[in-house]
């Protein structure tokens, strides 16, 4: 037997993050794609990734995040820095709303889901702050009500399913997926919410009132609206370089556009 240190595991670990790392990024990049062409009624079939869509799916993202990193490292150093239960009570409260914020924010820069924020708060920090003191009643301070509610919380999540996937599979990789799955939502959401305020579009030249809505590689998918009513108009229409066909485009500042309404 030979006595040097075995290597393989950490290089196969490194091997797999590299490929859930880059599988995660593709699926990012297509939620926020379908996002943006679920508004517009354009089929997801279509979409292909490629490494433009990959980047501008993930500028969008970091567009979003740095704000809310900044406001977060300017509320951190404001909370209470104590082990109390307390203490760590509310800096977990902060922490949701943070990421609530994070969560809602293509929507609330929007003027939408305000009160569906504001119910998931409020419920939030019901069962954070008030929940314990129902729970809780025959325990005499607020302290101790939270010291004992965090104790039932703590074993109760040992054998609930996310407890079973982390005693398992590690805390590392069901995060991951969490969170996979939390920014794949948002980047959806945000994908939607960029084409609803989308303004300047390139304009089909010799096809009057047509925008280019999206191209995927060589496929480029147009379809006509109403200058007055910027309303998209008609069916969407789709096609390929090298069909015979030059395509002559120009910007033009005609958004934003609202998609047509499907007859019932």
């Amino acid at each position: 037997m030979s006595d040097s240190p075995r290597t393989g595991s950490p290089a196969i670990s490194d091997a797999i993050w590299v490929i859930a790392l880059t599988a995660a990024s593709y699926a990012v990049a297509f939620s926020y794609e379908s996002g943006f062409a679920k508004y517009f009624n354009i089929p997801v079939s279509l979409i292909t990734i490629s490494p433009t869509l990959l980047l501008n799916a993930g500028g969008s993202l970091l567009a979003a995040a740095i704000p809310m990193y900044a406001i977060a490292n300017a509320i951190w150093p404001l909370l209470p820095r104590s082990e109390t239960a307390l203490a760590k009570a509310v800096r977990l409260l902060v922490k949701q709303t943070l990421f609530l914020v994070f969560l809602f924010s293509p929507l609330l820069l929007h003027g939408e889901g305000w009160y569906l924020f504001g119910g998931v708060i409020a419920f939030t920090a019901f069962f954070e702050l008030v929940f314990p003191l129902i729970a809780q009643r025959k325990i005499p301070t607020f302290e101790q009500k939270l010291v004992e509610q965090d104790k039932i919380e703590r074993n109760a999540s040992s054998f609930s399913l996310i407890g079973t996937a982390v005693g398992r599979f590690g805390r590392a990789p069901v995060l991951f997926l969490f969170l996979l799955l939390v920014v794949s939502s948002f980047a959806s959401v945000l994908g939607g919410q960029t084409a609803k305020a989308k303004t300047d579009f390139l304009l089909v030249k010799g096809e009057p009132n047509t925008v280019l809505l999206c191209q995927y590689d060589s496929v480029f998918v147009t379809q006509s609206f109403d200058p007055e009513s910027k309303v998209l108009t008609g069916y969407i229409k789709i096609a390929r370089l090298g069909d015979g066909k030059d395509i002559e485009l120009g910007m033009g500042s005609v958004g934003p556009l609202t998609p047509k309404k499907a007859k019932k």
